[in-house]
Formats: structure tokens, C-alpha cells, sequence
């Protein structure tokens, strides 16, 4: 924008004021007269005095009335019930139960395989060398190179 430090280059400074119109215009912050898509915020809203009407005759229709205080009473009263309902819904579940705390506590799973199936495992692991995935993978591709020929559209 500076020229030398001295003088303001007017093309670079009128594209900087372009551009901050442009993000106040987007965010609310600038508005124009007379335009539907840049008025002013507040002409979206009720007048303060048809605003003071409203509330006076009780007409809001807003979804939460009162305070917040029993508001947040009568989400707890929901909360309470639909915690209440899932216990009654998890009794009847083998191996689900819930304590005193309200925590869910599911019962340690059986593997599923049977012992004698182990007793094999064990053994077959004492019997064969344990050995490293990169040198089974390295054994394998120089044997791989002895016994089949390459490809003919392979060129080594």
C-alpha cells in the first residue's frame, strides 16, 4: 500500500477499503439503505414498543416461557424419566446391570474358544521358530527371484 514509506499507492489502499466493506456488508456489521439483502439488522426485529405489547399480553410463542431455573426443572423431570425408563429396559438384559451411581456394567465376555483349541496353539508356538515379518518377507522374494522365471515384459 506505501510507496517507499512516504506515499500511499491509491490502487492497493482502494482495494483494502473495497475489501473491508466487503467483510463488514457479510458479517452484519455494515448495512445499506434501502437493500433487502444488506438492511440493517434491526429492521429484522419487532419495534421495542409492539415488542412490550407483545410480552404484556402473554403472545411471545417462544418454546420456553418462565425462568431458567424451571426450565432446567423440567428438563431434569425428562431426564430422570428417561434414565427410569432405560433401567427398567436394561433389567431384562443378561449381563447388564446398572449401580447405584447410575453406571452401565456389562459382564466380561466368554472368548469363545475352546480350551483343547489353546492347548494346540501353545504347542505349535513351541514348535515353530518365531521369526521377524521383514526377514519371512526378504526369504521370501529371493526365493521367489530362484524359482520363477520373470515375466517377459519384466526387464531386470
Amino acid at each position: 500500500m506505501f510507496q517507499g514509506r512516504k506515499h500511499i499507492n491509491a490502487n492497493f489502499y482502494e482495494v483494502a477499503a473495497f475489501e473491508a466493506l466487503r467483510a463488514g456488508l457479510r458479517s452484519g456489521d455494515l448495512s445499506v439503505v434501502g437493500s433487502r439483502r444488506y438492511r440493517d439488522f434491526e429492521s429484522y426485529l419487532l419495534p421495542k414498543e409492539r415488542w412490550a405489547q407483545v410480552c404484556a399480553s402473554d403472545q411471545t410463542r417462544l418454546a420456553i416461557t418462565g425462568t431458567a431455573e424451571a426450565y432446567l426443572e423440567g428438563r431434569q423431570g425428562r431426564i430422570n424419566t428417561l434414565v427410569a425408563e432405560l433401567q427398567r429396559g436394561i433389567g431384562s438384559i443378561e449381563g447388564l446391570k446398572v449401580d447405584a451411581a447410575g453406571e452401565l456394567h456389562l459382564n466380561a465376555l466368554d472368548t469363545g474358544v475352546p480350551e483343547e483349541v489353546r492347548q494346540i496353539q501353545r504347542r505349535l508356538d513351541r514348535k515353530l521358530p518365531h521369526v521377524a515379518l521383514a526377514d519371512l518377507l526378504g526369504r521370501r522374494r529371493s526365493l521367489d527371484r530362484l524359482v520363477a522365471p520373470p515375466h517377459p515384459s519384466v526387464q531386470r
